[in-house]
């Protein structure tokens, strides 16, 4: 099975934050291809937190506007590991969060 990835429409330059549904769970990925998995309910209450303007409760947010997001690797082991995205990655993933675009259910339907 192919695994789809999902980025923002708003996303022009290819390095975008990346989401996929699979397993009963959510997978994130940053630009060099580090994953998280987080389970659908977390990750709905981070797509919540990112709409009204807040970093996800595992990530930091930068005065520069970039954003490290931790989380633990699927397939792999506990030890943690940090997305990384920058200004421009982080914005056009809000965009694409308010309009809808990474919900449980899109993930899931693409």
């Amino acid at each position: 099975m192919t695994t789809t990835w999902t980025q923002s429409s708003y996303c022009g330059t290819g390095s975008c934050v990346e989401a996929t549904y699979e397993n009963e769970r959510v997978l994130v990925r940053d630009s060099i291809g580090t994953v998280i998995e987080l389970r659908p309910d977390v990750w709905e209450v981070d797509l919540e937190q990112v709409a009204a303007g807040r970093t996800p409760t595992n990530a930091h947010s930068y005065p520069d506007g970039r954003v490290e997001w931790r989380g633990v690797p699927p397939y792999a082991g506990t030890l943690p590991v940090t997305l990384r995205y920058d200004a421009d990655e982080w914005a056009t993933f809000v965009a694409g969060v308010k309009a809808g675009e990474f919900g449980v259910e899109a993930l899931a339907a693409a």
